[in-house]
């Protein structure tokens, strides 16, 4: 428009704009003129825009978490108190664990009697595998109507570690850009393998044969979620690290505390991982493991989460320990010697009448072969026989028909105290005691 007249014209038709505009409902407009100096000419501009409702202008008000501090809009006193008791908002973070329901309620509320308002759980970033949500429900709140809807999550193996994150939005139905909207999260703790600090872990012990080798293994969920553990023989997907023979993984028990989920409810649980070395697994190293893990744990999260323990046991030669029940006379029998000799051997024991079970003795002194050594020759000097040598040295080799033997060889012997005569006499060295 072209001069005084025209910016008048220009103002009726920017007027004319906003009324005929068929967005009126969702946008408020704003004109702007700018005089423009052109040779002789006067130039009127109208820019017709839409604009935003302003925060202060906003009539939705989205419940956010039970404190009831709004998102948008003040919430009016009858909001407020009927949110407080229908528990409608969720909190910032629900820490949860495999197995353990949540419930959150979502309140969308118009402060106007004539509001309507919708809500909607925004596709990015959606919601966790398993996750539902109820349909919109109404409640009447004093003028106002209020609209929720309920969202319940159950995690399975599989989610924990996992922090979900939920985004919900209240819009105006008849006013679009009048909306709000509030994301949470849902935090799946994962667990933590460890080992109470009270665990007895000797890693390297030296025992003799029969000698127990008792370790006490207490597991438990280190992140404190009471996530529930379990045991196995061996390394995670590795054989080399069995356990030797005759080792035994037990389940003891376990120490209970509040059950929340599926796969909880466990202060430690209690193993017993036991060994007691037999005859000719003597003179030998053996390094075997055990491996712990939560119950809830599946596939490649079983090796990233679980744990390993390593032990090293030496099992000599020469020591043994009493059963239950055993005695001296026993001892001496398993290994074709006297008990004289056996007694002589551990100055420490006062009685050999009164030896407590699993007590270690050592069953003769060691003999370090010289060259020249034969099995008879040694055997000749120390009242005993190759037989109980070899019995006694089950790593010993005979390298030729001579029975020579290899310079440096440990020797356990177990020389006679007494004579034959004495020794049948008094039941000592052959006698049958088992």
């Amino acid at each position: 428009a072209v001069s005084g007249e025209g910016m008048g014209s220009g103002r009726r038709l920017c007027d004319e704009h906003k009324s005929s505009s068929s967005n009126r409902s969702s946008s408020r407009w704003v004109c702007r003129t700018d005089s423009l100096m052109m040779w002789t000419l006067a130039v009127f501009l109208c820019v017709c825009q839409p604009i935003s409702v302003r925060a202060a202008d906003r009539k939705v008000v989205l419940f956010v978490h039970v404190s009831l501090a709004p998102v948008g809009a003040t919430p009016t006193a009858a909001m407020t108190e009927w949110c407080t008791l229908n528990y409608c908002s969720p909190a910032p973070t629900s820490h949860i664990v495999v197995g353990e329901r949540v419930d959150i309620n979502i309140t969308g509320a118009h402060l106007t009697s004539n509001g309507n308002v919708t809500l909607a759980v925004l596709s990015d970033p959606g919601m966790p595998s398993g996750c539902h949500v109820t349909a919109s429900e109404t409640h009447g709140i004093g003028s106002v109507n209020a609209e929720m809807k309920r969202l319940s999550f159950m995690p399975i193996a599989g989610q924990e570690g996992i922090l979900y994150k939920v985004c919900i939005k209240a819009s105006d139905a008849n006013l679009p850009s009048d909306n709000v909207t509030y994301c949470f999260a849902l935090n799946v703790h994962a667990p933590v393998v460890a080992f109470k600090s009270e665990t007895a872990l000797t890693v390297e012990q030296t025992v003799g044969v029969n000698c127990p080798v008792l370790l006490t293994l207490l597991p438990y969920d280190e992140s404190d979620q009471g996530y529930c553990m379990e045991m196995f023989a061996g390394k995670n997907n590795d054989a080399s690290a069995a356990l030797p023979s005759g080792a035994q993984l037990t389940h003891v028990g376990t120490e209970s505390r509040n059950k929340r989920g599926s796969h909880d409810g466990c202060a430690h649980n209690e193993w017993l991982l036991a060994w007691y070395p037999v005859r000719g697994q003597e003179p030998h190293t053996y390094t075997y493991c055990v491996h712990a893990r939560d119950t809830a744990c599946m596939g490649y999260r079983c090796a990233q989460r679980g744990r390993d323990i390593c032990f090293t046991v030496h099992v000599v030669k020469c020591k043994y320990c009493l059963s239950i029940g055993e005695t001296i006379m026993h001892a001496a029998a398993r290994y074709k010697s006297d008990w004289l000799q056996i007694w002589g051997a551990n100055p420490h024991i006062v009685s050999p009448d009164s030896i407590p079970a699993w007590t270690s003795l050592q069953l003769g002194p060691m003999y370090s072969v010289r060259a020249g050594d034969t099995l008879e020759n040694i055997a000749r000097r120390f009242g005993t026989s190759s037989n109980n040598l070899l019995e006694a040295n089950p790593d010993i080799q005979v390298v030729n028909d001579q029975g020579m033997i290899n310079m440096g060889d440990e020797l356990c012997v177990l020389p006679y105290v007494c004579t034959l005569e004495q020794m049948s006499s008094g039941g000592g060295a052959y006698r049958a005691l088992d």
